[in-house]
């Protein structure tokens, strides 16, 4: 008898985490990426590799398999961009830009969501540099390759030049 209150005891344990997964898994999407730096960092590295032809995978950077949290659409920015420029060609009164302005050697990425910035990274240009988009791209559209320049720095472009306004 004592046999069967354990098994019956393990049986409920697994199945709690069972359902414990299904839940977490089910929620992933929902909840802060506190490696989005690091991450945004190891998919450049990786798609450099591949344009090098030392990598595995493919030579594509798909951001919406980098950025694991919900948002709408991406903005990404130059260096050297004054605060009014970047809150003008996103639309929104966004108070940190002035923070992350002006700076001459990061890219600003920035994710938004129903008009506010969820997210943002300062992606070193000598890590790659991504290029200045002039619209937004969603989920679907932000797919980008890496080219190396003559001056051998590594460049990330958009794969398509469009985007959406």
């Amino acid at each position: 008898m004592r046999g069967r209150v354990t098994m019956v005891k393990r049986w409920i344990i697994a199945v709690m985490a069972g359902w414990m997964c299904l839940i977490l898994a089910a929620c992933g999407n929902q909840w802060p990426q506190p490696s989005l730096e690091q991450d945004m960092d190891a998919a450049v590295k990786k798609v450099i590799n591949s344009s090098k032809g030392t990598g595995q995978g493919t030579a594509l950077f798909r951001m919406n398999q980098v950025a694991r949290f919900d948002w709408q659409e991406v903005y990404v920015f130059g260096p050297d961009h004054d605060a009014q420029e970047i809150q003008d060609r996103m639309g929104l009164d966004w108070k940190e830009a002035e923070e992350v302005a002006e700076r001459d050697s990061v890219n600003l990425i920035a994710f938004v969501k129903e008009g506010k910035v969820v997210r943002y990274v300062l992606h070193p240009t000598d890590r790659g540099e991504f290029e200045d988009l002039n619209a937004p791209r969603n989920p679907g559209t932000a797919v980008f390759i890496s080219e190396k320049q003559k001056n051998g720095k590594w460049f990330i472009k958009p794969v398509n030049p469009g985007g959406h306004e």
